[in-house]
């Protein structure tokens, strides 16, 4: 069996230490993001894009090794992570308090939608039963009901275009 250099026990070496030296000389785990919350759809600000909480926040932890298992307790000012990181074969667990300030701010999505905008126009013709579930597939900022039909105004061309195909291949 081999024995740890700094303090003397027996037992596994992990980068030559034993695993109580091992965390006092390494940060296994700790939070480098910051904080963005949309103030009207409540998702987070990620690497780029809007997410969900737990994704946004596994996105700022930075670690050694592989990330296994991150759980996030939201305490109001500030936030708890239990997490399990596998490193060299090693499962080894710890906790993060994060005490950080959460900036608010209207997502791309949600500042198009109050403000009316949109890419695309799909007018919807005909005896629509149900016209609204299709609404729920895109981003829309407006959807008017007429006498003829009913037009749906949608915030991002790609998404009205993937729509368009769909309708187009179940109704002709």
């Amino acid at each position: 069996m081999n024995f740890c250099p700094r303090c003397g026990k027996e037992e596994k070496l992990i980068d030559g230490l034993c695993l109580d030296c091992f965390r006092t000389t390494n940060v296994l785990a700790e939070f480098k993001g910051k904080l963005m919350q949309c103030s009207i759809c409540k998702r987070w600000f990620s690497k780029g894009s809007w997410k969900g909480f737990e994704e946004a926040i596994q996105d700022g932890i930075k670690h050694k090794g592989l990330l296994i298992d991150a759980d996030v307790t939201d305490h109001g000012n500030h936030f708890t992570i239990k997490y399990s990181i596998d490193y060299k074969g090693n499962i080894l667990g710890g906790e993060l308090e994060i005490h950080a300030s959460v900036k608010r701010n209207a997502c791309e999505n949600c500042s198009r939608t109050r403000g009316g905008y949109y890419e695309i126009m799909i007018q919807l013709r005909g005896d629509w039963k149900k016209p609204y579930e299709f609404a729920d597939w895109v981003g829309t900022s407006k959807i008017e009901e007429k006498k003829e039909g009913v037009d749906l105004y949608v915030i991002k061309f790609a998404e009205g275009s993937k729509l368009v195909g769909f309708l187009k291949k179940r109704f002709k």
